[in-house]
């Protein structure tokens, strides 16, 4: 249907990407929440949650300034979604940042995709969240 692909089109980009279509962080922002929203509607009527997973950008962990932009948009959207009361895990603060030295998630202590006991941490504390 219509919705669906509305869903499917637009939810799996980063909140980053919207702002290139809607010209701005407050329409960008607007935009998001409207596509979340009508996901947790549908998602509801046969039953089901909605979650919101935040992974940070790697600029959290390796001081690089590269993506100040979604930096700053990232932590509006989790205010709205925190707002919104919608189910939100926060891996930043549930693994990430808790874990002795972050860099150790990464391979070879590379920015980029989590290593092997990146992703198991990250999964199970998913798991255990649901």
């Amino acid at each position: 249907t219509e919705t669906r692909n509305y869903i499917s089109d637009y939810l799996p980009f980063n909140f980053a990407l919207v702002k290139y279509k809607y010209h701005n962080e407050t329409n960008a922002l607007q935009e998001y929440m409207k596509i979340l929203s009508i996901a947790q509607s549908e998602v509801k009527k046969w039953g089901g949650k909605v979650y919101f997973v935040y992974l940070p950008h790697t600029n959290h962990y390796f001081g690089k300034n590269k993506y100040l932009y979604s930096l700053r948009l990232s932590q509006k959207l989790i205010k709205k979604i925190k707002e919104n009361n919608m189910n939100f895990i926060d891996l930043k603060q549930g693994v990430i940042d808790i874990y002795p030295n972050p860099k150790d998630l990464y391979p070879l202590q590379i920015p980029g995709h989590l290593n092997e006991k990146g992703y198991e941490l990250i999964s199970k504390y998913i798991l255990k969240n649901l």
